[in-house]
């Protein structure tokens, strides 16, 4: 019988099917030989099949990890973990073996299978093996034998995909960087032309400028003031109403200039009493916030319409705080109608 390089002796491993059957109980200077695991130089992914026995029963597998340990002909270890279990209470495994295993040719020195146990990786099981690699003359990129440890090549593997996001993440990162880096660089150029607005200094806007939001601060309350309207103070007089039985579309606005100087202006969509030409009527009483000026007069042109077309010319004026209507043409006959009318003039 040959023995291996420890002088153990070889024995042949029994056949259940396709399962290679490995027992646990093997003679203490015996080593199972296994035709299934011999390979040619550069063979990968060779995959048997093994059902282990503790004597006569199966063993159970169920709570532990299995693996391939060896030295090959040239010294090297090797190790693989990429055992699948089958039927666990069956004992029965299968297993890949990766390429690093035939690298060198000859039989390997020392070979064994090890199942640990989960919960205690201190109890482990050996079971010794050989099996040997044939010489490959075809290949001839073979190479030297390397160790090969398949746990510590998967956890650098995974390491190295780890690593390769946080690489392009860097990467991106120093290019945002540049690129944020070129911005300021352009901001600040530009601040120093004075081509943006700063916070404290004074802005001139000659371009158009569309803001979506809000705006705030004394200035835009002090424009929101001037051009708020109100109807005030406001009193309809002798018959002039509403034109559709609502509130009456009067309404005056203020409107105060940096300069100091007020503007106000007034607005009537009314109708009338029965007017005729060359007659005149008191409209509307006013508040003296928005009388003229130094206690002037104004006044304006206004037109009363029926159908849609004039009936009336008349001129609208305002003295002592009352709005009043002198109607100088028109139609030969009484009639009312709707009195559109709109003004402004300076108010202190």
């Amino acid at each position: 019988m040959e023995t291996d390089f420890l002088g153990r002796t070889y024995v042949p491993v029994g056949k259940r099917g396709k399962y290679v059957v490995i027992n646990t109980e093997l003679q203490g200077n015996s080593v199972l030989w296994i035709d299934e695991l011999n390979g040619r130089q550069g063979d990968a992914g060779r995959r048997n099949y093994y059902a282990v026995l503790d004597g006569i029963v199966p063993r159970d597998i169920s709570n532990q990890d299995i693996s391939l340990c060896g030295k090959d002909a040239q010294g090297k270890i090797k190790v693989a973990v990429t055992a699948d279990v089958i039927s666990p209470t069956g004992g029965r495994f299968a297993l890949t073996i990766p390429q690093e295993f035939y690298q060198a040719a000859g039989t390997y020195q020392e070979a064994f299978f090890a199942f640990s146990n989960h919960d205690n990786p201190d109890n482990v099981t050996t079971i010794p093996i050989g099996f040997k690699v044939y010489e490959n003359h075809v290949a001839m990129t073979i190479g030297q034998s390397q160790d090969y440890i398949q746990t510590v090549e998967k956890l650098t593997a995974k390491v190295s995909d780890s690593i390769q996001p946080l690489n392009i993440l860097l990467t991106n990162l120093q290019a945002s960087q540049k690129l944020l880096q070129g911005q300021i660089s352009g901001y600040s150029e530009l601040i120093q032309k004075q081509a943006v607005a700063t916070l404290g200094a004074d802005n001139e806007f000659t371009g158009k400028n569309i803001f979506d939001g809000p705006l705030s601060g004394s200035g835009i309350d002090a424009l929101k003031d001037s051009y708020t309207q109100s109807a005030t103070g406001l009193t309809l007089l002798n018959g002039f109403a509403s034109t559709d039985g609502g509130a009456p579309d009067i309404w005056y606005r203020i409107h105060k200039f940096p300069s100091g100087l007020k503007e106000c202006t007034l607005h009537l969509r009314v109708s009338t009493p029965k007017l005729s030409k060359d007659s005149s009527i008191q409209v509307m009483s006013l508040p003296s916030t928005i009388s003229p000026a130094d206690g002037g007069r104004v006044s304006n042109i206004a037109s009363i319409q029926s159908g849609g077309k004039d009936i009336f010319q008349g001129t609208c004026g305002i003295a002592n705080n009352i709005l009043s209507l002198y109607v100088h043409s028109g139609i030969d006959t009484t009639m009312s109608g709707w009195m559109y009318y709109d003004m402004t003039y300076t108010v202190n």
